[in-house]
């Protein structure tokens, strides 16, 4: 009965919460307490009212790609005029105006954040910052099953033949060519890191980086990149 007043409670939460676009929900300050520091991880973006650009374009496809995981992606607009909505948030975070947009995440049960501090119009770093706070989010080609593998394979060095063991048997019962595909990838990786040692992680994703720089690289083969770097960014979580 507890647990079903729980979640009661927390849809009504919703109910008060309004929507800023498609994954994410706009907070104020009567709202901000009943979502944050509750059942679900929040990572919350301080920002202009009415948020625009390059950055914005960013933090909602971040929004978007984490609706299959646990975590929560809100935004608390804030207003330089009038009544100036919701700047005591903003006081009550230490968020000035030449941080907007800020993100802060907020653990399960807490209301004290980790502030983002990488590259704001990058929707991957957004991504792998949430993932970095123990929250799996599923990046475009990754799998939670084979991330788990990954990191497996990177802290137990003894075990790493019987983890692609286990990769390769996973592999073997996915029926879609393309999660087929990305989970290949997973374990060339392993394999690339077995003959080539750790190292390998860096410096393939440095190459990946630099070849996703080119203006001239299509569109079919950017996709294979991003992908690539996706999977391996889950051996260096």
């Amino acid at each position: 009965m507890q647990r079903v007043l729980q979640v009661v409670a927390f849809v009504a939460c919703f109910a008060v919460a309004s929507s800023v676009s498609n994954g994410v929900i706009g907070l104020d300050k009567y709202t901000f307490d009943k979502i944050v520091g509750k059942e679900r991880p929040v990572l919350v973006r301080f920002d202009q009212d009415y948020s625009y650009g390059d950055e914005n374009d960013a933090f909602e496809y971040a929004a978007k790609n984490a609706t299959s995981s646990e975590v929560l992606v809100a935004s608390v607009g804030i207003s330089e005029w009038g009544e100036k909505e919701n700047q005591d948030l903003a006081d009550r975070f230490g968020v000035k105006k030449e941080d907007w947009p800020m993100y802060i995440f907020f653990p399960k049960g807490s209301k004290e954040g980790v502030t983002f501090s990488g590259n704001k119009k990058d929707t991957y770093a957004i991504l792998q910052f949430i993932r970095k706070q123990g929250v799996w989010v599923g990046l475009p080609g990754c799998n939670e099953k084979l991330d788990e593998l990954a990191s497996q394979f990177m802290s137990s060095k003894d075990k790493r033949a019987d983890i692609i063991k286990q990769a390769e048997k996973f592999l073997a019962d996915i029926k879609d060519d393309r999660e087929r595909t990305a989970a290949k990838f997973y374990i060339a990786a392993m394999r690339k890191i077995e003959e080539k040692g750790d190292s390998f992680v860096e410096t393939e994703t440095q190459r990946l980086k630099s070849m996703l720089d080119k203006a001239t690289l299509k569109k079919n083969k950017k996709d294979e990149f991003q992908t690539r770097l996706n999977v391996l960014s889950s051996f260096s979580l």
